[in-house]
């Protein structure tokens, strides 16, 4: 899984900036840093996870990649729209 991962990182976010912003369509949110978390499904979680608010937490890449993982753990790589591009998706 660890390959996949990396092949969705580097599709996600290819110069893997940690304050890399992507701007979703209207209603959607934005996503934020290596592995491009979502600001409008994770604000919450992130918050109650890190104690900070999302765009401290996710410009942080440790925080980044642990929230990555977190999602990967819950939910596979479906959460990822570079993993459904790439066919890597699996449900958890």
């Amino acid at each position: 899984d660890r390959s996949r991962f990396m092949a969705i990182l580097a599709c996600e976010n290819k110069s893997h900036d940690p304050k890399r912003v992507h701007v979703n369509k209207e209603g959607l949110g934005y996503d934020l840093g290596i592995a491009q978390i979502n600001s409008r499904f994770h604000s919450n979680r992130v918050k109650e996870f890190f104690g900070q608010n999302f765009n401290e937490a996710m410009s942080d890449p440790v925080r980044n990649i642990l929230y990555a993982v977190y999602l990967y753990q819950h939910q596979g790589f479906t959460p990822w729209v570079c993993a459904h591009k790439l066919s890597l998706a699996e449900e958890k």
